[in-house]
């Protein structure tokens, strides 16, 4: 999906996830700002110190919440850049499955 289809889904409040070079998973954020072209500003939420990374993260007053500017969607991102995508879709079934299969 390029960014210039993504205008309208791109909401300041929406839950995206963000990718950081040098991780190996991506942290939940929430868009702050849509500069346009798929450009965003956003609060990103660590797990803890272990996804700190010094050049990149600024802790906010020692709290694991984050904040990141410019950010490029995934299609327009390089291997070592920080991007944001969508959250990816829950697997067929769910939550049914989860009740049935985890719950039971």
């Amino acid at each position: 999906m390029q960014p210039e289809f993504l205008g309208e889904w791109i909401t300041e409040g929406r839950i995206i996830h963000v990718r950081t070079p040098g991780l190996d998973h991506c942290q939940p954020a929430v868009i702050v700002r849509h500069w346009g072209g798929g450009v965003i500003n956003a609060l990103v939420f660590r797990d803890g110190s272990n996804d700190r990374e010094e050049d990149w993260l600024k802790p906010l007053d020692g709290a694991l919440v984050v904040w990141r500017t410019s950010i490029v969607h995934q299609s327009q991102a390089g291997d070592d850049e920080h991007s944001w995508h969508f959250p990816e879709r829950p697997p067929a079934g769910w939550p049914e499955r989860i009740e049935e299969e985890v719950l039971a």
